[in-house]
């Protein structure tokens, strides 16, 4: 809404200034006048009226072109408010879908948490089989059940790290934190341009070097507001007046003008102790630190989407590597629950396993989440986390 007000305000100097004013009197007079011819008038309360009316126009022809300047500032200070805007909606938005991705990422690491819990539990009947039949002693059953519970806290831990999750992203949303919100573990990755398109977005995009810019446009269109002052300002100006008086005694009974009043003005100011050359000149400093800040701020920008996009990379990479490595684990782990139904492998093997299968499955979640943290940041950085 305030940038939408200065956006109004840019067609103020380019319109006319009309004032009316009017009043009306009564009045009561006790009147002695003595003339020299002898004659004496003596009229007590005698009453008058006046009533007066007055419009005057005036409108502001040339001022250096200070009344275009003025518009391009306000504009320029509208659109800078806009874009600050799509700045704060696109963090919320990187927020929002940071928050969804970590969700993910524990609801995905949750599922290999209760496939390893479903096969330690089968361990541990294993186990509980083989001493109940005396093939082995109550070690092994007591490591399978240590391992077991492990897999249960760890698995409770989950639990509450995912309500604390969904928590969170509910509360972004705006909603009443409560309940537990079942996150697409195979939703897709938002698509990534490529690093070019990216940096090329960002001069286009990125609504916080927008907004620099358009700060740097209100900040040139200042220094025309004053340089306008080393002009003259002319003025036209139209009027009309009306007043009427009236009185029961004096020398005019009734006295009445109807005034109209066409004229210019100019107005040079030719020195005022350089006040505005002084103004100006700190113009012409802010105008070029606003240059400066924005040349520091796109190479920032251009730093940031160069590490994350190598972050991205090699996350990506790096995911692709685990997910088969998670596979392998997954199948390491299953035949070595069915050698321990025959006796052909040790506990210890089994659970190595079983804590390899833990391992790498965490690193999956956590790498998919590196990846697509990257991906929202590249987004954001780029601008297209929203549209204009």
């Amino acid at each position: 809404l305030l940038a939408e007000n200065a956006g109004r305000n840019a067609v103020v100097g380019f319109l006319p200034t009309l004032d009316v004013t009017a009043g009306a009197s009564v009045s009561s007079t006790d009147i002695v006048q003595s003339f020299s011819d002898g004659r004496t008038i003596s009229r007590p309360s005698a009453s008058g009226t006046n009533v007066n009316a007055n419009a005057t126009m005036e409108w502001t022809v040339f001022d250096g072109m200070k009344m275009f300047a003025s518009a391009d500032r306000a504009g320029a200070l509208r659109a800078e408010g806009l874009q600050r805007v799509r700045a704060e909606m696109n963090t919320v938005v990187a927020d929002v879908v940071t928050a969804f991705n970590a969700l993910v990422a524990i609801q995905t690491f949750r599922e290999t948490v209760d496939s390893a819990l479903a096969l330690s539990e089968e361990r541990y009947r294993l186990e509980k089989q083989r001493r109940d039949v005396g093939t082995v002693s109550g070690v092994e059953l007591a490591q399978a059940m240590i391992d077991f519970n492990s897999q249960k806290a760890l698995a409770i831990r989950m639990q509450s790290d995912e309500k604390n999750a969904s928590s969170a992203l509910q509360t972004i949303l705006g909603y009443e934190p409560s309940g537990l919100t079942v996150a697409d573990t195979t939703n897709s990755l938002m698509n990534v341009p490529t690093r070019a398109a990216l940096l090329e977005s960002v001069v286009s995009n990125n609504p916080d070097l927008l907004a620099a810019m358009r700060g740097l446009d209100g900040a040139s269109a200042h220094v025309r507001e004053l340089t306008s002052t080393l002009f003259p300002i002319i003025d036209v100006r139209a009027g009309y007046t009306f007043n009427r008086s009236t009185s029961e005694a004096g020398f005019f009974l009734v006295n009445q003008a109807n005034t109209w009043l066409l004229g210019s003005t100019l107005q040079w100011n030719i020195f005022n102790g350089t006040s505005d050359k002084l103004a100006r000149e700190a113009a012409l400093i802010e105008e070029q630190k606003n240059k400066i800040s924005i040349d520091a701020l796109r190479n920032e920008i251009a730093g940031r989407v160069d590490r994350t996009y190598r972050q991205f990379e090699l996350a990506a990479q790096l995911v692709e590597i685990e997910r088969s490595s998670y596979e392998a684990a997954q199948g390491n782990a299953n035949v070595a629950l069915e050698k321990l139904r025959v006796g052909s492998v040790t506990p210890l093997e089994v659970r190595q396993t079983f804590l390899t299968l833990l391992e790498v499955g965490e690193r999956v979640a956590q790498l998919e989440y590196e990846r697509r943290l990257a991906a929202t940041e590249l987004l954001r950085l780029s601008g297209s986390l929203i549209q204009q």
